[in-house]
């Protein structure tokens, strides 16, 4: 057996050879992409155990609420803010910073991270700034520099409404601040909740002096903590005020708003489901402002609509109380000249096509009968796109319908 082993080998050393040199090359690849695969892995959990420190678990919200919300002990809070930073000195402006209103607890989730100056120095006219040293390589500036930083302004009313602010020189909030201290881009330097390998710029302000410039006083958007434990419901009581919500009580009904322009649709879901199981009728709407509406050669400038539903319900009812049986006959009959049969969609991709024929100069009509004939093609099909591209209903009051001349 051993004679013919070797014989065997001897006669397919070649077939033998090429066999073990494949498998050597296999193994080193799957052994090369275990080790690359372990080796990035490894760096993405150290670049995000840096960025994060001993942070564990984060509450954010688009919004400003009190930080006791949050009712746990060990917690930290903060404002997190995008913005732009300009050095006067240097001409330099860096943009998409991470401005941060932190307090010296903050610097604690890094052990080995020394607490910068967050204060200001007696004499001092202006308030204390700590960058990172990419923000601080970016703008070309050093330890007493002065930086000018922007940033959006928190307002009561959201610029999608009338009465919104819209000029940016009242939306963007400005702060001169003085460079106190410069930190590494690592620990701290690169705190970041965004996932990332770039280093980030950051910017960090006292806390009182972010909310005092946001008129925010004793609010946050960011609650840290470094406990394992996640965070309960029991821990966090959400409140209507804390959403951002609030209800407007009226003699026969009550309204539900919100803060910002548009209630999410996870509120607006679970508020339809708290009013059905409770059996209060609901009725969703939506108010905006239109610059113009036209009719008759009359227009009607900056009037408030309203969007709502009209074929069943309340406000149908409400509508059938105030229209006629005269005017419901002539709504439906102007309703129903305005939509497009099947037939007339035939008739339309019908003379669409006699038009590409009468183009292509394959009809026997002369010269003049082809001007003629597309001029009385293109207004009949100018007349059922105007059918076709129909929009909703809409409900005027009197005011408005008087003014428009429309019936």
């Amino acid at each position: 057996m051993r004679k013919f082993s070797w014989n065997s080998l001897k006669h397919f050393w070649q077939i033998h050879l090429t066999v073990a040199l494949c498998t050597a090359v296999a193994t080193g690849v799957l052994a090369g992409a275990l080790i690359v695969g372990d080796s990035v892995r490894g760096s993405l959990r150290s670049l995000t155990t840096e960025r994060l420190g001993a942070i564990q678990h984060a509450l954010l919200a688009d919004h400003f609420f009190q930080p006791d919300l949050l009712q746990r002990e060990n917690k930290v809070p903060a404002i997190l803010l995008n913005g732009t930073v300009v050095a006067p000195q240097t001409r330099a402006r860096a943009s998409k910073v991470n401005i941060a209103g932190v307090t010296d607890d903050f610097f604690t989730f890094w052990q080995e991270e020394t607490t910068p100056n967050l204060n200001k120095p007696a004499g001092q006219p202006f308030d204390a700034i700590v960058i990172n040293e990419a923000l601080q390589n970016e703008l070309n500036v050093q330890i007493g520099d002065t930086l000018l930083v922007n940033m959006s302004q928190a307002a009561d009313i959201h610029p999608e409404f009338l009465l919104g602010e819209r000029d940016a020189a009242n939306a963007i909030q400005s702060l001169r601040l003085v460079i106190s201290d410069v930190v590494p881009a690592k620990n701290a330097g690169r705190f970041s909740l965004q996932a990332h390998q770039s280093l980030p710029f950051n910017a960090f302000i006292a806390l009182p002096v972010l909310q005092k410039a946001l008129g925010q006083t004793e609010k946050v958007n960011a609650v840290f903590t470094a406990d394992t434990d996640a965070i309960s419901a029991a821990e966090l009581p959400l409140t209507l005020e804390s959403l951002g919500l609030h209800i407007k009580t009226h003699e026969n009904h009550f309204d539900l708003q919100s803060q910002q322009y548009l209630l999410k649709p996870l509120l607006s879901e679970a508020s339809l489901t708290v009013a059905t199981e409770n059996r209060i009728p609901t009725f969703p709407t939506l108010t905006y402002l239109a610059n113009t509406i036209s009719a008759n050669d009359k227009v009607i400038p900056y009037s408030t609509i309203v969007a709502l539903p009209t074929d069943e319900g309340e406000f149908a009812k409400l509508i059938n109380t105030h229209t006629t049986e005269a005017q419901r006959r002539a709504y439906e009959q102007a309703r129903n000249l305005m939509l497009l049969t099947d037939e007339d969609v035939k008739e339309f991709r019908k003379l669409e096509k006699e038009v590409d024929e009468i183009k292509k100069k394959k009809s026997e009509y002369t010269r003049r009968e082809r001007v003629m004939r597309l001029e009385a093609i293109e207004k009949t099909l100018a007349e059922m796109e105007v059918r076709e591209q129909r929009g909703g209903d809409i409900v005027l009051n009197t005011w408005a319908a008087e003014d428009l001349e429309v019936e």
